[in-house]
């Protein structure tokens, strides 16, 4: 039972990561589920998303690191840490 908990957990941060990748790159996911009437995202919410991304690759990272799961730590370090290089690098080129 353990371990289907912990499979689950990494499954939904993986599949989190991926829907802020497809938010990124334009594609209206986080619209459906987050925004007003008007279709805007608040500013806490975006950064609350990029805490929680923060937060998700963090621990993510040091689980799958302390157990050898290597290819989840790949994993999560290009789901994780990409779009925060890729907002950062539009926001300060």
């Amino acid at each position: 039972m353990k371990k289907i908990i912990q499979t689950v957990f990494l499954g939904l941060s993986a599949i989190w990561l991926s829907l802020t990748w497809l938010w990124i790159a334009n594609i209206p996911v986080f619209s459906y589920l987050f925004a007003d009437s008007d279709g805007n995202l608040g500013l806490l919410f975006i950064l609350c998303l990029f805490i929680l991304n923060l937060l998700i690759t963090v621990v993510s990272c040091i689980y799958t690191y302390n157990k050898k799961y290597w290819w989840g730590l790949v994993a999560y370090l290009v789901l994780g840490g990409g779009p925060i290089i890729a907002a950062y690098y539009a926001r300060f080129s």
